[in-house]
C-alpha cells in the first residue's frame, strides 16, 4: 500500500535502499486490485508534500493498511480447500508539519469492493453490511481519524486533526493544463488538484 518512493530516504544511500526494499516483503503486502493504488489514492502523499511541506523541505509520515474484519468478502475460489477473505477497505493516514510548526494529521479510506466484484474475484456481500456499503464505489474519501481507529483497533499518533467532520467526503481529482512556457521558467505544478480535501 505504500509507494516505494515514499520510504526511499535516509542519511545514506544504503539506508534509503534498505527502506525501499522493505516495501516488497510479503508481510507488508495485501491482495489488492490492480486499479486500487492509482489516481487520488496514489497521489495523496505527493499532493500534501507539494501543497504543505515542500517549501520548508519538511517530510511527511504515511501510515497505511487494510481494515481486517470478519465481514471481509471471500475470494471466489477456495485455495487448498480453504475460504480466503480479501480485505475490502483500506485506510491511509498522513502526518505532516505545517508552516506554523505544528503537527497535523489527515485520514482517508478507499474500498476495492466494487473493483473485485466487477471482475468476479470475490463473492457478493450481503446487503446488511453497512460498513462496506458506505464505501461501495472505488473512490477515495477523506474521513475522520476516529473512524479509522474504530475500524482497525489501532491508535494513530496524536496530532491536530485537520478534518473533524464525522461524515465522509468524496475526493475529486481535477487535471490542470500547464503552459509549457511556464515550466521553462521554473513554474512548479503537479498538473492536478484534489478537490474537497481539507488539510
Amino acid at each position: 500500500m505504500t509507494k516505494r518512493e515514499d520510504v526511499q530516504w535516509g542519511e545514506s544511500l544504503a539506508i534509503a535502499l534498505n527502506a525501499a526494499n522493505s516495501t516488497f516483503y510479503y508481510t507488508n503486502a495485501v491482495p489488492q486490485h490492480k486499479d486500487l493504488n492509482r489516481f487520488i489514492w496514489r497521489s495523496l502523499e505527493d499532493y500534501i508534500l507539494h501543497t504543505e511541506t515542500k517549501q520548508n523541505e519538511l517530510r511527511i509520515c504515511v501510515f497505511t493498511g487494510p481494515v481486517l474484519s470478519s465481514l471481509n468478502p471471500y475470494f471466489i475460489t477456495p485455495i487448498g480447500g480453504n475460504q480466503i477473505q480479501i480485505p475490502s477497505l483500506f485506510w491511509k493516514v498522513v502526518v505532516f508539519q505545517k508552516e506554523d510548526g505544528k503537527i497535523y494529521r489527515v485520514g482517508f479510506m478507499m474500498s476495492q469492493n466494487k473493483l473485485l466484484q466487477e471482475n468476479h474475484i470475490i463473492e457478493e456481500l450481503e446487503l446488511g453490511e453497512e460498513l462496506f456499503l458506505q464505501f461501495k464505489d472505488a473512490d477515495t474519501y477523506q474521513v475522520n481519524i476516529s473512524l479509522i481507529e474504530e475500524l482497525t483497533g489501532l491508535e494513530i499518533p496524536k496530532a491536530i486533526d485537520s478534518y473533524q467532520d464525522k461524515r465522509t467526503t468524496r475526493l475529486i481529482l481535477e487535471e490542470i493544463d500547464i503552459d509549457p512556457d511556464l515550466e521553462n521558467y521554473g513554474f512548479d505544478s503537479l498538473g492536478y488538484d484534489i478537490l474537497n480535501i481539507k488539510l
